[in-house]
C-alpha cells in the first residue's frame, strides 16, 4: 500500500500547529507540547513576516504594541527561556525548568496577531483563543486593543469569565457559527 502524501507550505504548517496547539490548550492537554507546537508555528511565521518584509512581526515588536508596558519584558522572558529548554539539551541536559503555561497562552496571542500581519484570516478556533485572551488578560492589554470586549456589556463579560475553558470555546465557536449566518 503507497503512502499518502500531502503538500503544505510553511505557513499552512504553521496554521496547523496553531489550531492544534489551541485545541490542546483549550483541552487543558500537555502543556509543555502546546509551548512547543506554538514556538514551532510562531518561528515560521516570524520568519516569513521578516522575509516579506514586515519588521514589526518579531515577538518583542508584537508585545510592544499589545502588552502593557509593564507586562513586556516578564512575558517575554518567560516565553523565550521555555522555547529554548523545550527545544536544546545540548548545553544542560539535565537541567530543569520551572515552567509557567501561561506564557503558551501569551505566545498563542502573539503568534495570531503575527498571522494576522500576513494578512491571513483567523480560523474560528483562533478567533476564540484570542476572544479568550481578551476576556481573561485584559489587564495585559494595552486599551484600545481589545476587540472583544467592545460588543459586550459589563456583566456579560464579567458572566464569560465564569465560563471554563471547554464552555468558553463552546460558547465561541456557536457565537463564530452565528456570525457567519448572520454575514
Amino acid at each position: 500500500m503507497a503512502e499518502k502524501k500531502i503538500k503544505v507550505s510553511k505557513l499552512d504548517a504553521a496554521k496547523r500547529q496553531l489550531d492544534c496547539a489551541i485545541a490542546l490548550w483549550f483541552r487543558d492537554a500537555d502543556e509543555v507540547s502546546i509551548h512547543t507546537l506554538v514556538f514551532a508555528a510562531y518561528g515560521i511565521i516570524q520568519d516569513i513576516n521578516a522575509k516579506r518584509g514586515n519588521t514589526d512581526a518579531s515577538l518583542l515588536a508584537i508585545a510592544k504594541r499589545h502588552v502593557k508596558p509593564e507586562h513586556v519584558e516578564l512575558a517575554m522572558r518567560t516565553m523565550k527561556k521555555a522555547m529554548t529548554f523545550f527545544k536544546h539539551a545540548d548545553r544542560d541536559p539535565n537541567d530543569i525548568l520551572e515552567f509557567d503555561p501561561a506564557a503558551s497562552e501569551r505566545l498563542i496571542t502573539i503568534s495570531l496577531l503575527g498571522l494576522g500581519m500576513l494578512g491571513e484570516q483567523m480560523s474560528d478556533l483562533q478567533r476564540a483563543a484570542i476572544f479568550w485572551d481578551c476576556f481573561h488578560n485584559p489587564q495585559l492589554i494595552r486599551p484600545g486593543v481589545n476587540p472583544a470586549l467592545k460588543d459586550f456589556s459589563v456583566v456579560e463579560a464579567a458572566n464569560i469569565r465564569k465560563l471554563n475553558k471547554r464552555e468558553f470555546l463552546e460558547a465561541a465557536m456557536a457565537r463564530l457559527a452565528q456570525e457567519r449566518v448572520r454575514d
